[in-house]
């Protein structure tokens, strides 16, 4: 059984299509291991080594307006974090890294948006990627932040919020519907535009 999916992508000028081929076979216990099975269908086929990752373009076209994928984690401190949890409140999700300068620049903005919010209208969620716990513990004696921390290498992350640039922030709804996302080093700048939308003043 097979599977045939093409992906046209835009970004910026560019235009690009992913063509991908699923195979299925059946394979049975106790027999003899085919071992076609184990290589590539033809030689101009490649073995993918990791997913590509989310951009805030794709977010964008792709889930806005749709209910975000669920998030079900736990923070640095052992807490549950889940989305399904703050339903009622604009939820930020805040994917940076401890050598990324602008996540750098961006986190005491965030941690005033935090406090003059957090009891009613917002919750911020701070997810620090690919980087081991000690790191980030160190990096967070110097620089605390009063929102939660996950970690992505200690919790399962969905596939869309497997994001590749930093900071990248994600929007979501009181509803649960992802409203928006902004990356990079104008990221802020955008966000503060999505949160007044949502009636969060960021000034």
């Amino acid at each position: 059984m097979a599977y045939h999916a093409i992906e046209t992508m835009e970004s910026g000028s560019r235009t690009y299509q992913r063509d991908t081929t699923f195979l299925a076979a059946r394979v049975s216990v106790g027999s003899a291991t085919d071992a076609a099975l184990f290589q590539l269908p033809s030689a101009d086929m490649r073995e993918v080594k990791e997913l590509s990752k989310w951009s805030a373009w794709r977010l964008k076209k792709q889930l806005a307006g749709k209910p975000a994928p669920e998030l079900v984690v736990t923070d640095l401190q052992g807490k549950p974090v889940s989305l399904a949890s703050y339903k009622g409140r604009t939820v930020l999700l805040d994917f940076w890294t401890t050598w990324c300068p602008p996540c750098r620049a961006d986190a005491p903005a965030l941690d005033k948006l935090y406090r003059r919010y957090q009891e009613k209208d917002l919750m911020i969620v701070g997810i620090s990627v690919s980087e081991e716990r000690k790191v980030v513990e160190q990096f967070l004696r110097e620089h605390p932040h009063e929102f939660p921390i996950v970690l992505t290498t200690e919790n399962e992350m969905p596939r869309p919020y497997q994001v590749g640039a930093f900071p990248t922030y994600i929007v979501i709804g009181p509803d649960g519907t992802l409203t928006s996302a902004a990356e990079g080093d104008q990221g802020f700048g955008e966000l503060r535009k999505l949160l007044k939308k949502a009636g969060l003043d960021t000034d």
